[in-house]
């Protein structure tokens, strides 16, 4: 992600975080030097939400708020939720929604997905980044922030995104992202929280290679699977496609 710099807006950091930027210095965020730090994966997530019809958009487990206020960067016509149960991230994603202007479209909400999202309403799109890690087979940080961002301490992915399928308004969709080998994991949760018709697209970080992560488009009807054509994040050694270059601009994730 970009550093930030002179083009930024204002916003204070203090001695244990840092000030980055996305859209070329048109969003500036706060972050922990240490903790929870967000990654290409979280911008591009925020990229899928390109269409105008996204009136109202919740992020579920918005972190600092990359996701929440790069999709009220480039829709201002829409409304964004931005949900945190951590109240050390929800401090900074306060911050930096008032610090980028965004406070009158960018509504912050501190809790804990598991009780419920009901109560906020419907929405047209949900976003999701979350987290990936079994607890049990891999190393936890011991860091709180970075250990619940990237592990399953609150919730595996099914009950995760069946606490916000009820957020998914009529003709909605759940756009996530996840480890490409969780493949199966995804078409699960989508299927036990009647969101059964998924788009997949593939994130490969060159075209000939593997994938890393997968994008899921998760609407409610008869269950199947499609797949969408890959994005590659390289077109050529430190060349970023044009599909990701597109992005990280503040555009949609596709060519052109």
């Amino acid at each position: 992600m970009e550093t930030s710099a002179a083009e930024t807006r204002s916003a204070e950091a203090a001695d244990d975080e840092t000030l980055d930027a996305i859209f070329h210095g048109r969003v500036s965020l706060v972050q922990g030097r240490r903790g929870y730090r967000f990654n290409l994966d979280s911008v591009l997530l925020a990229s899928r939400v390109a269409d105008a019809g996204a009136r109202r958009v919740l992020d579920a487990g918005a972190g600092v708020g990359v996701i929440a206020l790069a999709i009220a960067t480039r829709l201002p016509t829409a409304t964004v939720v931005a949900v945190e149960r951590q109240p050390a991230l929800f401090e900074r994603l306060a911050r930096n929604i008032r610090a980028n202007g965004l406070d009158g479209q960018v509504a912050a909400a501190l809790r804990d997905l598991r009780v419920g999202v009901a109560d906020l309403g419907e929405f047209d799109v949900v976003v999701m980044n979350p987290p990936y890690f079994d607890p049990a087979k891999s190393r936890v940080s011991d860091h709180p922030e970075r250990a619940a961002a990237r592990h399953q301490l609150h919730g595996d992915l099914v009950a995760l995104v069946g606490a916000c399928a009820s957020a998914v308004g009529c003709g909605g969709r759940l756009e996530l992202v996840y480890p490409a080998e969780g493949e199966s994991e995804v078409n699960a949760a989508c299927l036990a929280a009647d969101l059964a018709d998924v788009e997949l697209v593939e994130l490969r970080p060159t075209a000939d290679a593997a994938p890393t992560v997968i994008f899921a488009t998760c609407r409610r009807g008869e269950p199947r699977v499609r797949r969408g054509a890959p994005i590659s994040v390289y077109a050529s050694p430190g060349t970023y496609s044009g599909a990701v270059a597109s992005a990280l601009a503040g555009g949609p994730l596709a060519d052109g």
